[in-house]
């Protein structure tokens, strides 16, 4: 059952004016750009809270969220105008969450740049083990995350890495990569006059899922889902009529079509067209991931055995059944 903190307001927009300082091409100058940011929220019901960073409450919960020092807060305060923090006041832990960033040009023109946060085994296998509580999933329950366009979480994570090996120059690394967040601000916004994002989905830990969903993501994650669901089955089945494993594996990588990586010329669009696409698509990647898995770990001289076990570690018990929640 999902337990949730409910809050008085169903839709909240967080209004900010960000300033954002760049140099020009002649002499270097500054210059300077307001660009309003609106945040909307919708999943309060829910227990989803956001604060923006022009919140009073943004510093204290970014000390909390994730780890600050003198290495990594320049990143953070390169994407902070383009940042917020998301609360879980729920009891279940969330696995993925989908944000929407709509950028309205100068001219007139919307781009929109839909970004998804995934980390949803808790969906397809058994439970973590007891040192792995707490590790797993997006945004634990009664904490927050931070949330940047510019992704500065995998950003800041990586600067501490490199602060913690003797020898890095890592102030140097940070600097470089708040050099490039703050270039790539300044491009992307020379030609915005407004920007807003709103929380498009959240799945938790149990299968549920709320949000309007444009970005199609229930529909990914059922794809993703019910591919991981039918190569159990496959396994399963052939164990049963009792072929070895390394003919059970060389016809999944055989009869599984390989999909070439697509890299995108642009962040900007909708990568599905409809609900059937996300479905379809997100099925057939996950397929081939699990057909290159398996190619890649005989190339390493793992044994079939042993690749089989560890694939049939789940059990259909395991498997979430994914659902919509009702709007509230």
């Amino acid at each position: 059952m999902l337990r949730i903190t409910v809050f008085v307001s169903a839709i909240v927009c967080v209004g900010a004016i960000l300033i954002f300082s760049g140099s020009s091409s002649k002499g270097g100058d500054n210059t300077q750009k307001s660009v309003n940011l609106s945040i909307k929220n919708d999943l309060q019901p829910y227990g989803i809270d956001v604060i923006g960073s022009d919140d009073p409450k943004f510093d204290s919960g970014l000390i909390n969220s994730i780890e600050i020092n003198d290495d990594t807060k320049q990143p953070v305060r390169a994407a902070k105008p383009l940042a917020l923090l998301i609360k879980n006041a729920s009891d279940l832990e969330i696995v993925g969450v989908s944000l929407r960033w709509s950028f309205i040009r100068t001219d007139g023109q919307i781009d929109v740049y839909p970004q998804i946060r995934s980390d949803v085994g808790a969906l397809v296998g058994p439970k973590p083990a007891p040192r792995m509580i707490g590790k797993t999933g997006v945004i634990q329950p009664r904490t927050m995350r931070l949330f940047s366009f510019f992704d500065v979480q995998s950003t800041v994570t990586t600067v501490s890495t490199v602060a913690d090996s003797p020898g890095s120059g890592s102030p140097t690394r940070g600097t470089e990569m708040s050099t490039r967040i703050q270039r790539g601000k300044d491009d992307l916004l020379k030609r915005t006059s407004s920007v807003e994002l709103s929380i498009d989905g959240i799945f938790f830990s149990d299968g549920s899922f709320v949000g309007k969903d444009a970005n199609y993501y229930f529909d990914e994650m059922r794809g993703y889902v019910r591919a991981k669901k039918d190569f159990l089955k496959f396994l399963e089945t052939a164990q049963s009529s009792g072929k070895d494993e390394s003919s059970t594996l060389s016809e999944f990588v055989d009869n599984t079509p390989s999909i070439p990586v697509q890299i995108p010329t642009s962040r900007s669009g909708q990568r599905y067209s409809n609900q059937n696409d996300a479905f379809s698509t997100s099925y057939a990647e996950t397929m081939n991931g699990i057909r290159n898995e398996i190619i890649f770990m005989r190339k390493v001289n793992r044994s079939d055995n042993m690749i089989m076990r560890g694939y049939l570690l789940p059990t259909d018990e395991d498997f979430k059944i994914l659902h919509k929640l009702p709007a509230e």
